[in-house]
């Protein structure tokens, strides 16, 4: 006899941002799961990075800063994966990855509340854990325990994964379950003209002339999606 609790749903999963590295993973791995999905895409995404998992899936088009939008995507769902966001570190770039990032997640969490979803899983960033002092050794490591602290550093894109996660937080304490995942540098297989796949372009082609100083973490898509489905 199967447990039923063990049965896929018959209600989607929706996933946002799912025509990006990450989003197109977790997409991909939900599938191999048996699990029915749904996106939420833009009219203009490409689809390249999906590849088949492109007709697996229920489509549902708008943009998470339109809150009908993501209200009727989220609608009739179990549960959402909110992948969606902007990589931009330019200053000039701070308008918009605070409208997706941040006001993109508030609309999603307010979404799941309203329709009675039963998980939220959101896509946060290292870059959510700030800038720490340094240690006298000179080396920071950051983990679950490390605490925001404001420094000119800190770049608008960091606030904006900031902010988003505490929406997704302020909906954990409005009654809904949430997760909030931090990855760090994620590499995979995806396009050479975006996100880290650009700087492994310009590694390959000789465009790359310095290696500033310092350190981060990295960790492949498919773990990152692996985790997320987890």
């Amino acid at each position: 006899m199967k447990d039923a609790a063990a049965e896929p749903s018959a209600r989607p999963v929706l996933v946002t941002g799912a025509t990006g590295l990450v989003g197109a993973a977790v997409v991909r791995h939900l599938l191999a799961e048996g699990v029915a999905v749904r996106i939420l895409r833009r009219d203009a995404s490409r689809m390249d990075l999906l590849g088949s998992a492109a007709t697996r899936v229920e489509h549902a088009t708008g943009d998470v800063t339109d809150p009908d939008a993501v209200r009727e995507a989220v609608r009739g769902t179990e549960a959402v994966f909110h992948v969606a966001g902007v990589v931009a570190l330019a200053p000039s770039a701070r308008r918009r990855v605070f409208a997706v990032n941040a006001l993109g997640a508030a609309h999603v969490v307010d979404a799941c509340l309203a329709e009675g979803v039963s998980s939220l899983v959101h896509t946060s960033s290292i870059a959510a854990l700030g800038r720490p002092e340094a240690t006298g050794t000179g080396r920071v490591v950051l983990d679950e325990t490390a605490v925001w602290t404001p420094s000119k550093t800190n770049t608008a894109y960091a606030e904006s994964k900031r902010a988003g996660e505490r929406e997704a937080l302020r909906g954990a304490a409005e009654g809904l379950r949430a997760v909030v995942v931090n990855p760090a540098l994620v590499f995979g297989a995806g396009r050479a003209d975006e996100g880290t796949g650009s700087v492994v372009e310009r590694l390959r082609r000789g465009r790359l002339p310095a290696a500033p100083p310092g350190a981060t973490a990295v960790v492949d898509v498919e773990d990152v999606a692996a985790g997320h489905v987890a």
